[in-house]
């Protein structure tokens, strides 16, 4: 994919809408898992669910397909309210975007 993207580029001068894409995908990932860390603190089960669903679609809009899948855990657990479990999910999902973060910020120095 990341290929095909790189023939969409625009005009010489312009701004790369590729690395414009992944510095917001990186910035706004920081900042969700970083309230669902403060949301954990405080159990609030909803914020939570938000903000991992928001993610969720996120990464899954940007191929990374094992990070959309522990937010759809996460979701999933906290409505059941395992928030024990939540922990530990969450815990995963920071390895995952850290691996996530790597390959996208390697794709920019294509």
């Amino acid at each position: 994919a990341g290929d095909g993207l790189r023939h969409c580029r625009i005009r010489p001068g312009q701004p790369d809408p590729l690395q414009s894409l992944i510095e917001l995908f990186l910035k706004d990932a920081r900042s969700r898992l970083d309230k669902m860390t403060a949301a954990m603190e405080h159990s609030d089960a909803a914020a939570m669910i938000s903000n991992a669903h928001t993610l969720k679609g996120s990464a899954r809009n940007l191929g990374a397909a094992h990070l959309g899948r522990l937010c759809a855990d996460l979701e999933k657990t906290v409505k059941i309210g395992g928030m024990g479990e939540a922990a530990t999910i969450l815990l995963e999902m920071r390895g995952a975007f850290e691996h996530v973060q790597q390959a996208l910020l390697a794709e920019l120095q294509k």
